[in-house]
């Protein structure tokens, strides 16, 4: 792709508080859960295997917004891969590796209204980030075309660093949005363009179409809160109903640190779908997931879609650490 400006037509640097532009705010109707909201870890190597295919970014940032829960605003413009001024002492993949005693770091974000929260970074996860995306590395012997198109997609984070100063830096786009060469966007295209609400929006669309089932980037959110809070439940032998006013209130402490909801009500419709998972057996769907367990239906899914032919690779290593992630080993 060489056209700069095609993923960043929209100004997102005003920032005026966290809307989520991904939900038509005219067509919200009232849920008292997310049960739709919420996709299977199946349904999420598919679409990570599509967006994989048409940038690896976009890949690596649904892993990392489906564990910290941030709203995309956050998630393009806060999350570090590398010390900012809003994370100062970030550890750096390489930095975590020489310390495995830590499991997980905060990172701060701006959340709605301009206050600053927390929310966590499995170091799982974060090693998808680094080998998907900051230091990606291809491995196969192979020369078929399928091979060469990764070959020629896949750039280090420097070498998108490179491009985004040489390129993009000198476009009236960047001088707009004041953009200079002395910056460093953590999420950034494959043609050094940043990484836009917009464009990431815009990729879960494509991926919608493709893959046949609904899905926009505010359902990694549900996705990854469901994840937390019945993990919540089974490390304190708790049941979920929404009737247990202890398990609510216990379950709003633990989510609210994270999600930043004051009102109980959020986090009780997050109890209600795990109720209504439950009762559908539905949550072994969304917890546990091997991608081997699935392998055949991800090639099968590759022979026609050229694009989660070229996630094939990354899913394999990314599904490892993910499930390492989710069983808490």
């Amino acid at each position: 792709e060489t056209n700069l400006l095609s993923h960043t037509n929209a100004s997102e640097y005003a920032y005026k508080g966290e809307i989520e532009t991904a939900v038509d705010q005219n067509a919200i109707e009232f849920k008292d859960d997310f049960y739709d909201d919420v996709i299977s870890m199946e349904m999420f190597w598919d679409l990570y295997a599509y967006l994989y295919g048409i940038d690896p970014v976009y890949a690596v940032m649904a892993c990392c917004q489906v564990t910290s829960l941030l709203r995309v605003s956050a998630l393009v413009r806060d999350f570090p891969i590398a010390p900012t001024p809003l994370n100062p002492s970030f550890l750096t993949y390489p930095q975590i590796e020489r310390q495995p005693q830590i499991k997980k770091q905060k990172i701060t974000y701006i959340s709605k209204g301009g206050k600053k929260k927390k929310t966590n970074l499995p170091s799982q996860v974060h090693q998808i980030l680094h080998t998907e995306y900051i230091a990606p590395q291809i491995t196969s012997d192979t020369t078929s075309n399928s091979d060469i198109t990764i070959r020629n997609q896949i750039k280090t984070y420097q070498q998108r660093l490179a491009l985004f100063k040489k390129d993009y830096c000198s476009t009236k786009h960047a001088l707009n949005q004041n953009r200079t060469s002395k910056m460093k966007p953590s999420w950034l295209l494959s043609n050094g363009t940043p990484v836009s609400n917009r464009s990431y929006q815009d990729a879960f669309e494509q991926a919608s179409k493709a893959l046949g089932f609904h899905v926009h980037n505010h359902m990694m959110r549900h996705t990854g809160a469901t994840q937390f809070l019945w993990r919540y439940l089974k490390m304190n032998n708790l049941t979920a109903s929404h009737t247990n006013h202890l398990l609510v209130a216990d379950a709003h402490v633990a989510l609210k640190k994270i999600l930043g909801h004051q009102d109980i009500s959020t986090t009780k419709k997050y109890v209600k779908t795990i109720e209504r998972m439950v009762l559908d057996q539905q949550m072994d769907s969304i917890l546990n997931y091997s991608f081997s367990k699935s392998k055949e239906h991800h090639e099968e899914l590759a022979k026609n879609n050229p694009e989660i032919a070229l996630g094939l690779q990354s899913i394999i290593h990314a599904s490892k650490e993910f499930d390492t992630y989710m069983t808490g080993k």
